[in-house]
């Protein structure tokens, strides 16, 4: 679409270079809407006509986003969904597994600007929010310096942390602290007597070396929660078996999900992020999922499965994904109520843990409808990809929601392990947990489990 400037006179010897635009794009600040169409530059220079040429092919690319990364890998939709359901993002893995490569590569694909640094053990919240300096004079963090750079473009500009555990984020963060947390971005902060809105849109992202993270800082519990800390080797090369796939099936025939309930979950608290923006900044980072999510607000939760039954005829299958992970997470808690050894007891699978998995597989599931085609034939997506979700794409999107959010909850067990040794209670308890996650097919995270069995701490 040829993009084509031309004067519209306001008043007298006033003009303004009106250029038309899709009616359904997101705009900067810098654009303001006389009407939904045409739209109107605040100022008279040539740099305005190319910054629209550049932010319309920007858009341009953004439409695709969900097609590309849908059919690069599942990997790359777990990444994409994990930050649309409003988590920052931390890689773990061994040096030279390409985690910040793959991050700056991802960025590039979004076209999304970033702020790229290297953790450092002497960082303040002087060097990551900001502060007064020696004359008295307000100073931007780096981070900061991101969140002022994507009010004043209108687009999300990021802040990526390569070796984010060199450095102790709990104290350095200072009040961006609470503010990690999307839902709660609503109130401006200070800056320098400043009142700053951090975008809904903004995301931290950061890598961590898990070959030496033992020695270095700990992320508290408060600060990993914001985070969907990704085993990174783990779930790139993760892949399943036709039995695996035949035996998850099997488990999901099997259960009547519609008793798992939820019932502690007020459904629609824990899927607001997606109906919370302020255009065009939205929590969901896109605008597409923001309306996706308005439209299909009461399907949101129900995939349909392509699933072999007993005779190998493969049949589609209604699954509601609340229900499945209700009943998931209501196995784990009946087998993690039978240890009382603890100081913490009863150690369980806690609500809130529950919301942040079931909004990442909703991300996922609006991620996988979007790449899908009107046009294309019946029961099929753009390029041919199945409109209906084979079994193997579910079951590792599920497995990466139980193994990112979910099990990192019991890390606790694992020094128990370490004080009543291998055969103690704690160690029994994790075994049966892993049990459990294995029949429904959740190797990935079974095997996450086994670790904290040994005594091991998670990612």
């Amino acid at each position: 679409m040829a993009l084509k400037p031309y004067k519209k006179r306001i008043k007298g010897n006033i003009y303004r270079w009106v250029i038309q635009l899709p009616t359904d794009v997101e705009v900067p600040p810098v654009i303001y809407i006389l009407s939904r169409n045409p739209l109107v530059l605040a100022s008279v220079k040539e740099l305005d006509f190319e910054f629209c040429l550049n932010l319309h092919k920007k858009i341009e690319i953004n439409r695709e986003i969900y097609l590309r990364i849908s059919f690069k890998s599942i990997f790359d939709v777990t990444i994409l969904a994990s930050l649309v359901a409003g988590k920052n993002l931390l890689l773990v893995g061994p040096p030279g597994s390409g985690k910040t490569s793959y991050i700056r590569e991802l960025l590039g694909e979004l076209g999304i600007d970033y702020v790229l640094r290297t953790g450092n053990p002497e960082w303040t919240a002087f060097d990551v929010f900001g502060g007064l300096d020696l004359q008295g004079r307000w100073r931007d963090g780096f981070l900061t310096v991101a969140i002022r750079r994507g009010l004043e473009g209108g687009r999300p500009v990021w802040v990526v942390i390569d070796e984010l555990n060199r450095a102790n984020l709990d104290l350095a963060l200072g009040e961006y602290f609470t503010l990690l947390d999307v839902e709660h971005r609503g109130e401006p902060i200070d800056a320098g007597g400043e009142r700053l809105r951090v975008p809904y849109s903004f995301r931290l992202l950061g890598t961590m070396n898990s070959f030496d993270r033992s020695l270095l800082q700990r992320l508290g519990f408060a600060l990993r929660r914001r985070f969907a800390v990704v085993d990174f080797t783990r779930f790139r090369n993760l892949t399943y078996s036709g039995n695996e796939e035949r035996e998850f099936c099997r488990s999901v025939r099997n259960r009547e999900l519609q008793l798992c309930k939820l019932s502690e979950i007020d459904m629609k608290k824990a899927l607001s992020i997606f109906e919370l923006a302020k255009p065009p900044d939205y929590a969901t980072v896109f605008g597409d999922i923001y309306e996706w999510y308005g439209k299909n607000k009461n399907s949101a939760l129900k995939v349909e499965v392509a699933c072999p039954d007993e005779t190998q005829e493969v049949k589609q299958i209604s699954i509601s994904l609340d229900g499945l992970l209700a009943c998931i997470v209501e196995e784990m808690n009946n087998v993690l109520k039978s240890y009382s050894k603890c100081e913490t007891c009863p150690v369980e699978v806690t609500p809130g843990i529950v919301a942040d998995a079931l909004r990442f597989l909703v991300a996922a599931k609006a991620i996988h409808e979007l790449a899908a085609s009107d046009n294309a034939p019946q029961g099929e997506a753009a390029g041919g990809q199945p409109r209906v979700w084979p079994p193997g794409k579910l079951l590792y999107l599920l497995d990466f929601a139980v193994a990112t959010y979910i099990v990192p909850q019991l890390d606790v067990l694992a020094g128990y392990v370490q004080v009543e040794g291998h055969n103690g209670q704690a160690a029994q308890t994790l075994e049966e947990v892993a049990k459990k996650l294995r029949v429904w097919g959740l190797r990935a995270s079974a095997e996450l489990v086994e670790k904290l069995r040994q005594g091991f701490n998670v990612p």
